[in-house]
């Protein structure tokens, strides 16, 4: 009976030193947000390449890995492979998508079904492989989800006016990708003299001439 009753006693003990911790831990973190709120010492964010600090502000690219760079330090690393194959410099993992769309340009690449689909040229296309061209593929389709998402909210908000704008402009530049697919396929249709490669353009322009449907 005895051992008994210190063995439950000993246990108590424990379970009220376990409670006393925890209650020591949940004072800590509470005192470091508090810190933190009042204006107290916050990490510093450096950049990994030149060592500085990313200030608020600063051209800071979005990478997929969440890893943050100056994007002028990313820029050389980025044009020294061609975009293509590019490794972050500390996860490793694929950032070309990145260097395409953000890094080398001087401002941000934004989607538009009418007329900017894709960041790559029609080169940068050919010379990928299937597994490049897969991971461009689901890049370029989460760009897509998130026009989409912020089109319904405009829909929702514009009035008829607006809606008439729209509705134009979306009409007009259907039929103008129309017509850049149509003088696509007629120039492959026609015999190269020349014997010179055919690059197209995939980027939708307005057209020199009338498409082929309508009345010239």
């Amino acid at each position: 009976m005895g051992k008994k009753r210190t063995m439950k006693k000993r246990g108590g003990g424990l379970d009220r030193l376990s409670a006393i911790a925890g209650a020591k831990k949940r004072r800590s973190k509470k005192t470091k947000i508090t810190r933190s709120k009042r204006g107290g010492a916050k990490d510093i964010e450096i950049c990994p390449i030149c060592l500085e600090e990313l200030k608020k502000g600063e051209q800071i690219p979005k990478l997929k890995c969440k890893h943050k760079f100056h994007k002028s330090c990313l820029e050389p690393v980025c044009r020294q492979k061609g975009n293509m194959g590019v490794r972050c410099p500390l996860c490793r993992g694929d950032i070309s998508f990145s260097c395409v769309a953000d890094i080398t340009r001087a401002s941000p690449w934004e989607y538009n079904p009418y007329t900017s689909h894709t960041p790559f040229n029609s080169i940068q296309l050919r010379n990928m492989t299937d597994e490049e061209r897969d991971q461009a593929y689901m890049e370029i389709q989460r760009h897509r989800r998130n026009w989409l998402a912020r089109r319904r909210r405009t829909i929702r908000n514009e009035t008829p006016e607006q809606r008439d704008m729209r509705v134009e402009s979306e009409s007009r530049h259907s039929a103008e990708m129309r017509a850049e697919r149509d003088r696509y396929y007629r120039n492959l249709s026609q015999p190269n003299v020349a014997n010179e490669p055919f690059i197209p353009d995939y980027q939708p322009r307005s057209p020199d001439y009338p498409p082929p449907d309508s009345p010239a």
